[in-house]
């Protein structure tokens, strides 16, 4: 049990949680907020003009926790990072936990990530997670045998994560304006950022794939081509090394895998080979974790074919969803 007898200052946790259309799992998720073992903490709801029932559960909850919630309601939808970066501006707690407003979090998931303060300091403490899909609970990684390879094999998201206030404010951190994949870019900067980083094997957060997810949609190729042009800025000009090379490439095939034309991945991939002309064989870190098998599989074979590799095989992914638009 983490130590917070009055001899200790007591340690806040400022929860952000950003809105939009999220009716069918927001009571699951604020309820898993109202359960926590540790009670120091603020929730900050950013609501992202849904039109759906989410306002009237965000405000039930809010006006039955005024001392605990905080509910914010944007003029305009202006995205789930720019939502984000204005729960932060909200936020007075001394740590930062962003939440998904369809997942959920463990009763002990603060307790457990502040149980790591109690003779360390840190700036982040990373938990593990486990996925849900169609309300089965599966299984993760080793994070922590990750994380001794390289810090950038953790995953990029920022969710059932603490983040030091300080840290974050000091190293002016903002969540980019992307629509798709917009903490990418920022948890590259953060893990750069420092050392002082735990990890821990608890999996504490529950991350919900549904059918209408951000991350499982198909984006055009005008949407892809500025995340991934920053991305590969940042690790092949800025950060230039095998580890941040082997780190452009495996998220790079990420982004180039969630484009449904043919031509748009061939375009996509040409930017990549004007930052990365040749796959970093003798590399270390072009092997897992940093880049799986079957990524690394598909890369060699995209390379040695010139990105033509995409007008072969093409993903049976874009006739399921063609299909799905008749049926």
């Amino acid at each position: 049990m983490l130590n917070t007898s009055s001899e200790q200052p007591i340690i806040n946790v400022s929860i952000i949680i950003p809105i939009y259309n999220a009716d069918r799992y927001l009571q699951d998720c604020l309820d898993s907020v109202l359960s926590q073992t540790y009670q120091f903490w603020e929730l900050i709801l950013v609501n992202d003009c849904a039109t759906d029932n989410s306002h009237l559960i965000a405000t039930t909850y809010a006006n039955k926790y005024p001392n605990k919630i905080k509910y914010l309601v944007n003029s305009k939808n202006i995205g789930q990072g720019e939502c984000r970066n204005i729960g932060v501006n909200h936020a007075s707690g001394n740590w930062l936990f962003f939440l998904d407003s369809d997942d959920v979090i463990e009763n002990n998931a603060l307790e457990v990530l502040l149980e790591s303060l109690n003779e360390n300091y840190y700036d982040i403490i990373l938990g593990n997670n486990y996925i849900i899909r169609n309300e089965e609970k599966l299984s993760t990684n080793d994070i922590v045998k990750n994380f001794s390879f390289s810090r950038y094999s953790l995953g990029l998201y920022v969710w059932g994560t603490l983040f030091n206030s300080n840290f974050w404010l000091e190293n002016k951190f903002k969540f980019p304006g992307f629509r798709y994949a917009e903490d990418l870019i920022l948890m590259s900067r953060v893990w750069s950022s420092t050392e002082l980083i735990h990890v821990i094997n608890d999996a504490i957060y529950g991350y919900r794939v549904t059918e209408n997810s951000a991350t499982h949609k198909f984006y055009g190729f005008q949407e892809i081509y500025p995340v991934l042009q920053a991305l590969l800025e940042f690790c092949c000009v800025e950060h230039k090394s095998d580890e941040m090379i082997a780190f452009a490439l495996s998220n790079s095939y990420n982004f180039i895998k969630m484009v449904a034309s043919p031509l748009a991945r061939y375009k996509l991939f040409k930017l990549v080979k004007k930052y990365i002309r040749t796959f970093p064989n003798g590399s270390l870190y072009a092997a897992p974790p940093l880049i799986n098998k079957s990524k690394l599989s598909k890369l060699k074979i995209i390379y040695a074919t010139f990105g033509y590799y995409f007008f072969v095989k093409i993903d049976t992914r874009i006739f399921k969803a063609a299909l799905k638009r008749f049926y």
